[in-house]
């Protein structure tokens, strides 16, 4: 494993035997667009991987992760994120490329794509969908399924039931692809509906 984390020589963080950890401190990146530097060949090199953030706990084998994405012709194959409609880039399998290249190349050429850039996960998708939106897998693949019975009894069990725990919404934005048709549902199951739904 390689971790790339900000390094203070006065107290190193131990992550164990079998991690190698790099330093970008020197990067003068603020927050989260250090990620963008994964999709410089420099650093990301030229071989597909798989990236985690370092905040996550991994709970059951990554294999299913890696299957997915060698199985996959996608340049980058994302996390969809589980509140927002955009990726999220906590998860991700890379496959560099010029197409995943341009991610970076393209911040650093002050390209315009977004009024505002919120996060490094908005212009990761905004690069993509601009240039090479058939090279944009999503884990999982759009649109999840619906929350089933079963499911929405167990989440009504967890949560106390009643409104606003699994009873279909009245308002809000539409469920992660779900036909616009379809009557909205309660905005929190159907995030956890889809976080589950990327986690297993």
């Amino acid at each position: 494993f390689l971790v790339w984390s900000e390094v203070d020589p006065a107290a190193p963080r131990d992550f164990g035997p079998g991690v190698e950890v790099r330093d970008l401190s020197g990067w003068g990146l603020p927050g989260t667009r250090n990620k963008l530097r994964l999709f410089d060949p420099e650093v990301g090199g030229t071989e597909p991987f798989l990236f985690l953030d370092n905040t996550l706990v991994v709970r059951r084998s990554l294999l299913p992760l890696v299957l997915r994405g060698r199985g996959s012709q996608a340049s980058l194959v994302a996390v969809q994120d589980w509140n927002y409609p955009t990726l999220n880039s906590s998860v991700m399998w890379v496959r560099p490329d010029p197409r995943t290249e341009r991610i970076w190349t393209d911040w650093v050429a002050g390209v315009h794509y977004l009024d505002h850039v919120a996060g490094d996960q908005n212009w990761i998708e905004a690069v993509m969908r601009t240039h090479a939106p058939e090279a944009l897998a999503t884990l999982p693949p759009l649109p999840v399924a619906r929350p089933s019975d079963r499911y929405r009894a167990q989440w009504n069990a967890l949560m106390g039931g009643g409104a606003g725990h699994g009873a279909p919404a009245t308002h809000g934005a539409p469920a992660h692809g779900v036909p616009g048709d379809a009557p909205p549902e309660d905005p929190v199951l159907m995030a956890q509906n889809l976080w589950d739904a990327g986690m297993a």
